[in-house]
């Protein structure tokens, strides 16, 4: 799982490759972010494996401040056939921060993480700072697929 630019763009995407090998060969990358058309900056992407197979990735996402970029929220994607196809993106985020040293000081830090629990959820937990509140703060949320 990496973040990577999209090739004469600027656009950065989430994707995942994965081995069922040890590493002998590499499935093709899947896209996992799905902004579509918008150029958006995903980035500080999480990534879970569930006992039953089903995998979670996290990452924070620009797509909702355009232009600027700035503000982010963060969302999820889930995959329930090992990592080939993903779910739509869903928003885990209920405001969007600004951690890009206009609102908040510290800026976006690689502090998110997701863990899948054994009841089919995954748990997303990730650094916010809301708009006025310019500091850090833990906030945390649940997906299932």
């Amino acid at each position: 799982m990496y973040p990577d630019r999209a090739v004469a763009s600027s656009d950065w995407d989430v994707f995942v490759r994965f081995s069922d090998n040890g590493g002998v060969t590499w499935s093709p990358e899947a896209e996992v972010s799905d902004e579509g058309a918008v150029t958006a900056y995903q980035f500080f992407p999480a990534i879970s494996l569930a006992q039953d197979g089903m995998v979670g990735v996290s990452f924070y996402d620009t797509r909702d401040d355009q232009p600027a970029h700035e503000k982010t929220h963060r969302y999820i994607s889930i995959s329930v056939d090992g990592g080939v196809t993903w779910s739509a993106n869903e928003r885990l985020s209920t405001a969007q921060p600004d951690g890009s040293g206009l609102g908040d000081p510290n800026g976006y830090g690689d502090y998110g993480g997701t863990d899948a629990g054994p009841t089919g959820r995954f748990h997303n937990i990730w650094t916010d700072s809301r708009p006025a509140a310019n500091a850090e703060d833990t906030v945390n949320a649940l997906a299932r697929p």
